[in-house]
């Protein structure tokens, strides 16, 4: 025996300066984000237990609250149901709630919650999804410890930063970073060549005085305070 397998192929007719061909409502986007997370927390925010644990920071920037009926958290994109909020939890709009991602369930109580997974402390992904639609997702790679990733402004997720100030709970504030403009010289005439030109340029130093290295991708320089 045999088939032959038939497929519609005939493209979707554009409509310009008319009516739309197909006429439908969406649901409006949920106003959810997930907004910091530190998956490599060794000694920063305790828990209920008084353990420091990986943790996740969600912003609700609606006006109005949000139950979190359906909404469900993962550490992967092929089971984005992995942890379910319980039932008849409520973030306040403009709360900044947190919860654990350590992997002891147990440990919920009252408005404090723990996930059943736990985050890969250096390298991996949080997914926020409802109903099985993704709504929001965090990837990193090369945690270190103490520092934490996160959107800034609030509630955007089109640039994701990392922070080396947490703020779980609160507002996040991209400024404090270990580095600092340490010496600069201008009107340069005899210290330090250029190696691209093979003349004296002016020139000035970063210093980083932390213990830790620093990405400064996301970060600018400028000459003009405007």
């Amino acid at each position: 025996s045999s088939f032959t397998l038939v497929q519609n192929v005939r493209p979707v007719s554009a409509t310009p300066g008319a009516v739309n061909w197909g006429v439908g409502t969406v649901n409006p986007y949920p106003l959810l984000w997930l907004n910091e997370v530190q998956p490599n927390n060794p000694n920063g925010l305790h828990d209920n237990t008084g353990t420091a644990q990986p943790w996740l920071e969600l912003f609700n920037s609606d006006t109005n609250a949000l139950t979190l009926d359906g909404y469900s958290l993962a550490k992967a994109y092929n089971n984005l149901s992995q942890w379910s909020f319980p039932a008849g939890t409520v973030i306040q709009p403009g709360e900044f709630r947190v919860l654990f991602l350590d992997g002891r369930p147990q440990y919920t109580t009252g408005t404090v919650l723990h996930t059943s997974f736990r985050l890969d402390p250096t390298n991996g992904a949080i997914a926020l999804s409802k109903n099985g639609q993704l709504l929001d997702y965090i990837n990193y790679t090369n945690m270190l410890p103490g520092v934490s990733r996160g959107s800034y402004p609030d509630g955007q997720l089109f640039d994701r930063q990392l922070f080396y100030f947490v703020t779980p709970g609160v507002s996040n504030n991209p400024a404090p970073v270990a580095v600092a403009i340490n010496e600069w010289l201008a009107s340069n005439t005899r210290t330090g060549v250029d190696p691209s030109t093979g003349t004296f340029e002016d020139w000035f130093e970063l210093y980083n005085f932390g213990l830790a290295d620093v990405n400064l991708s996301g970060f600018f320089l400028t000459d003009d305070s405007a």
